[in-house]
């Protein structure tokens, strides 16, 4: 992991004037940063160095990241539906306003978008999520809902939506608030991350906003396999080289 970027321009935090009844943070909001990037990691240094790398990359350091790291693959159980539970297991450590979840193999494609998001938050005053686009296996895609409506022409801060999407966890960034009280619905495996959108989808008193920005991408590499490089002790250089902070069994905390 040799090639992990391992300083940081200094970037100045965007100052959050949020109004007193949308504080959208578990914290409190103003003491956290915008953004907390929940990444789960499972034995893929490679693909974690790339994403990574793109974090770092990002022109406005209003964020954080999670690393929820499974150590050994989890094959006393389902491992995707371990890795759901995860979410609502560790949703206590979050510290930003919204999260966004980016596993391990995905990453972020416009070192923009956190400073895109933050400004979208504002203009939209706090909306409980915020769509994006994101791009998968190298093609550019605007999740579409069944059979053939394109979401992105709905009005979705009015109310205007679907009543079944179809996309993934990378199309949605969501206050932290709202994250807490739908992230159940992400324990199933498959398809927790389609179960967790739709809830927010068909909850009709939360507010969904869009912000034109290509967040990220899954290149779909899929699950990692076990190598030689990836045996115990493959996530201690990242922890040594970015001086992250354990905060729990598994958990670990960069901040920008």
């Amino acid at each position: 992991m040799s090639n992990l970027l391992t300083t940081l321009e200094t970037v100045s935090t965007q100052s959050l004037d949020t109004r007193p009844d949308l504080q959208p943070g578990s914290n409190g909001g103003r003491d956290g940063p915008f953004l907390t990037f929940f990444t789960r990691c499972c034995r893929r240094p490679d693909a974690l160095q790339r994403n990574v790398e793109s974090v770092l990359r990002q022109t406005s350091g209003n964020w954080e990241q999670l690393f929820v790291v499974d150590q050994t693959g989890r094959h006393d159980e389902d491992p995707v539906l371990w890795a759901n539970k995860q979410f609502e297991r560790y949703a206590h450590l979050v510290e930003g306003q919204y999260v966004y979840a980016l596993d391990d193999d995905a990453l972020l494609v416009d070192p923009r978008a956190v400073e895109m998001l933050c400004a979208r938050a504002g203009e939209a005053i706090w909306p409980n999520a915020i769509l994006v686009k994101m791009r998968m296996f190298n093609l550019d895609r605007i999740w579409r809902t069944h059979p053939f409506d394109n979401i992105w022409d709905l009005n979705w801060e009015e109310g205007d939506r679907p009543n079944y999407w179809v996309g993934t966890g990378l199309n949605i960034v969501t206050r932290t608030d709202t994250w807490k009280s739908h992230v159940p619905y992400y324990q199933y495996a498959p398809g927790g991350d389609h179960r967790y959108i739709s809830s927010l989808i068909q909850d009709v008193d939360l507010r969904i906003a869009k912000c034109d920005v290509m967040a990220a991408e899954n290149p779909g590499r899929g699950c990692g396999v076990l190598t030689e490089k990836c045996r115990d002790g493959w996530f201690e250089p990242l922890v040594a080289q970015l001086e992250l902070e354990q905060i729990d069994e598994n958990v670990w905390r960069l901040q920008a």
